[in-house]
């Protein structure tokens, strides 16, 4: 009675755990919202205006779909709201949604968004900006309106730094101080305080860095070891003798 009871609650949750998509809200057993849904954010002078991307699975015999060279595929799901009429931001008569590589080339036609609201298009992109603009011309085969929601994919995050945080340097308030939790767990004083002090990279003659990027240090106590520490000695041998 039992076994049949337990079985009976399985399958009734099973149509409710399957109706659940990456861009619901959160629900406990539900898809990861962080790795399956990007959120698309609005332009400036675009307020109002939202969309999300849902990364879906391509059916086919495997459990994950690739291309010829074994790129992985993906099914995009494009739903946006709240876009303003498209005459209103300039001689244009729709929107379309894009989808290109970081560097922002080559960039290929997903479809048109005005009137659907939902597009769904395939790419085998492993990194990938989507962006949504507004055109012209609804078979335009390249973007060259304005945009008006861009997004990148999950994978986009392992990114290094920016060059631009390298160019401007971290010019906030209190970028020399440990204000921030659990920076490398060294402490939270200020970071040139004490005797011990951050120092730069040595440059060759004639080579320099970008002031902004020479200035920038990290928000951590700095820690320089101390005590007797072995000397340092050339490898040895020591075959021991017998007895």
């Amino acid at each position: 009675m039992q076994l049949t009871l337990v079985l009976v609650l399985a399958l009734s949750a099973a149509p409710a755990l399957a109706q659940q998509r990456p861009c619901d809200p959160e629900a406990p057993l539900g898809p990861s919202r962080d790795l399956y849904c990007i959120e698309l954010v609005p332009a400036p002078g675009t307020a109002g205006a939202s969309g999300v991307v849902e990364l879906g699975h391509l059916p086919g015999p495997f459990t994950v779909a690739v291309a010829p060279d074994g790129r992985p595929r993906q099914r995009l799901i494009v739903s946006v709201a709240g876009l303003p009429s498209p005459e209103t931001l300039g001689a244009y008569r729709t929107y379309v949604a894009w989808v290109a590589p970081p560097m922002l080339h080559p960039v290929v036609r997903l479809g048109e968004v005005e009137g659907k609201r939902t597009v769904q298009g395939t790419t085998d992109l492993e990194k990938f900006v989507l962006l949504i603009t507004a055109e012209f011309d609804a078979r335009a085969s390249e973007p060259s309106g304005r945009v008006v929601l861009r997004g990148q994919s999950p994978s986009t995050r392992l990114f290094p730094p920016d060059l631009l945080e390298f160019s401007l340097g971290r010019m906030t308030e209190g970028s020399g101080s440990g204000d921030q939790p659990h920076s490398h767990d060294h402490g939270s004083i200020a970071a040139d305080s004490g005797p011990v002090r951050w120092t730069t990279v040595q440059m060759p003659p004639g080579l320099t860095m970008l002031p902004a990027e020479m200035a920038l240090r990290p928000q951590v106590t700095p820690f320089l070891p101390s005590g007797n520490a072995p000397p340092a000695r050339p490898r040895e041998v020591i075959r021991p003798a017998d007895g």
